[in-house]
């Protein structure tokens, strides 16, 4: 079986990675459509699709999973049409995971069948690529910076943001 799971990873973070070890262990494959992948240098999506391939393609391999592929979506700024577009890119799926109300609505509205799941929490927050990318554009003077970061991290994506000195761009954009 395979299920599709849809996202910009703006950038992977923990969250992810727990929802792609469930889906690993629960299908075949896992087809990771890596979301808006003509977007870079953005406040909403500052990094590139080669830098979001890497660092999903390092957290993964770190965890041992190797059940997926990673499949570039462009925008198509066309909202109905959206989900046909994934499916011709795709071929056959058994289910789509997704907490977006909209997208669901459009897979479901197709036939398909459509999984939600559970969000991952530190401190009692959610973790979500907003929340990273704040922790990312604080001040490099901010001690607790690489500490926040790490958690909200996996462990070879901090590493991989650090190496690229990515942070540093989402300060220039955060400017």
């Amino acid at each position: 079986m395979r299920a599709l799971y849809l996202g910009r990873f703006q950038p992977f973070h923990m969250g992810h990675l727990n929802i792609i070890k469930g889906l690993a262990e629960k299908y075949d494959e896992v087809v990771i459509g890596l979301c808006s992948a003509q977007c870079s240098h953005t406040l909403r999506n500052p990094f590139t699709y080669v830098e979001r391939y890497q660092m999903i393609t390092l957290a993964l391999s770190e965890v041992n999973i190797h059940n997926y592929k990673i499949v570039p979506i462009p925008d198509i700024n066309h909202w109905d049409r959206w989900a046909d577009f994934c499916n011709e890119i795709f071929g056959e799926y058994d289910v789509v995971v997704t907490n977006n109300p909209d997208t669901r609505k459009l897979f479901e509205k197709r036939g398909d069948k459509v999984e939600g799941f559970k969000i991952t929490k530190r401190d009692g927050a959610s973790i979500t690529g907003t929340r990273t990318r704040e922790v990312m554009s604080k001040s490099e003077h901010d001690v607790y910076w690489w500490k926040q970061l790490k958690v909200l991290v996996p462990e070879a994506v901090y590493y991989y943001i650090r190496f690229q000195s990515l942070e540093l761009r989402m300060r220039k954009l955060n400017e």
